[in-house]
């Protein structure tokens, strides 16, 4: 059982209880008639309650930390040739786009990094505060303006850490106040190089976690690609 003063200057407040039986004390020896103890104790205990009350005593189990409400939130978006197809509407690159936007605007107190990925990714948009500036970002995001095609889940986790320290590096050496950063993963999933067990791990053992949302269904879907005559 765990127990503390959060506030203990407001014990000094103590001083005043005894000054003021003291007082009553002296008051007694002149209104000896009018004097009642019953008031002077009342008055005395109440006083004594709000100083404790003041004082803030706790008790349980264990102290606590409270977290801030901040957060470093780096969305990892992939623009691999698989998102155009149109399994779900209007395709898996819009979908996935629209989610999240959607997602930002319920955000608050959050800094924001992108990171598009297909074969490679790529650090579009560093750690901003400006949401508004990444959702405009996030609105141009499409498969044609990936340096190359195919998905590598796993050399895209690794770099995106890589990166991830780089930034927790500069922060921290500018003096600026680094909250355990959170990656949210949206892809159809499909990765063409297997992903090592490793990968995950690292994350793990720098405690930061990795959200998934999925996009597309389970069937085989075409791809649409347009052609020089124009035609999907």
């Amino acid at each position: 059982m765990e127990f503390r003063i959060e506030n203990p200057y407001a014990l000094w407040g103590l001083l005043l209880v005894v000054l003021y039986f003291g007082y009553c004390l002296w008051q007694k020896t002149r209104l000896k008639d009018t004097f009642l103890w019953r008031r002077t104790l009342f008055n005395s205990v109440a006083f004594l309650f709000c100083i404790l009350g003041l004082s803030r005593p706790q008790g349980g189990e264990a102290i606590t930390t409270q977290v801030s409400q901040q957060a470093n939130l780096f969305i990892a978006l992939d623009i691999s040739q698989s998102m155009w197809a149109e399994d779900t509407l209007p395709s898996r690159i819009q979908f996935a786009v629209d989610f999240t936007q959607r997602l930002l605007d319920q955000l608050s107190q959050v800094k924001v990094a992108i990171y598009p990925f297909a074969l490679d990714g790529y650090m579009m948009m560093p750690l901003s505060a400006d949401l508004q500036a990444a959702k405009d970002l996030l609105g141009a995001m499409s498969p044609s303006i990936a340096t190359g095609q195919g998905t590598d889940l796993g050399g895209m986790l690794t770099h995106l850490l890589e990166q991830i320290h780089k930034t927790e590096k500069i922060a921290k050496s500018r003096g600026s106040e680094w909250v355990t950063p959170q990656v949210l993963l949206i892809s159809d999933g499909e990765s063409h190089v297997p992903v090592p067990d490793e990968v995950p791990i690292s994350f793990k053992n720098a405690s930061i976690p990795i959200f998934t949302v999925g996009v597309g269904g389970t069937k085989e879907v075409s791809i649409p690609v347009d052609s020089r005559s124009g035609i999907k």
